[in-house]
């Protein structure tokens, strides 16, 4: 996990050695760098709105009552990859109460974000299969109802008729058989 404080201005104040192994930046490289380096561009919104949503709630003294914040963004290293981490942070106060900066610690969630990513790709791969089975079931239903319809039909209209014993022992299979089909 790497620690970090930042000023108002959102600029790093101090980060933990272990920025290193996370985002492979020395803490020397970060102090004095804006929280908006860090994150990539398509992650700036969010985090523009959860910081001014914190300060918005300091302002009513809110803040005081609610635990630290977590949220879940992507953050740029060094080598400009990306990964994913989660960020529990919460404001610092002054003696008076005033507002002075940011605490934070961070966390790679990288390896957790892809398991879930796989998981969601194979739930769709599953609901896939399974509308497919089902759409196959169906036609396969409504395929096999509609000729055994009409062999039940003629085996009804059979039975209005005169037949030796052995036809009727073979109205009587063809009936066995269709019912069997039938309920399947």
């Amino acid at each position: 996990d790497v620690i970090f404080t930042l000023d108002m201005d959102l600029k790093y104040t101090y980060i933990s050695p272990s920025v290193e192994t996370l985002r492979g930046f020395k803490p020397h490289e970060i102090y004095g760098q804006s929280i908006e380096k860090s994150v990539p561009r398509e992650f700036l919104p969010y985090m523009s709105g959860i910081i001014s949503e914190e300060l918005e709630l300091e302002k009513k003294k809110e803040q005081l009552k609610r635990p630290a914040r977590v949220i879940e963004l992507q953050l740029v290293c060094k080598d400009e990859s990306k990964i994913w981490a989660e960020i529990k942070a919460s404001i610092l106060h002054d003696d008076s109460g005033h507002p002075i900066g940011i605490m934070g610690i961070t966390r790679d969630i990288s390896e957790r974000k892809q398991k879930e990513e796989e998981l969601l790709e194979a739930k769709k791969q599953a609901e896939t299969a399974n509308k497919a089975k089902s759409e196959f079931l169906a036609n396969m239903s409504h395929e096999i109802r509609t000729p055994l319809n009409g062999i039940m039909g003629i085996h009804q209209l059979l039975q209005t008729t005169d037949l030796d014993g052995e036809q009727s022992e073979y109205l009587k299979k063809v009936h066995n058989a269709s019912q069997r089909l039938n309920r399947l």
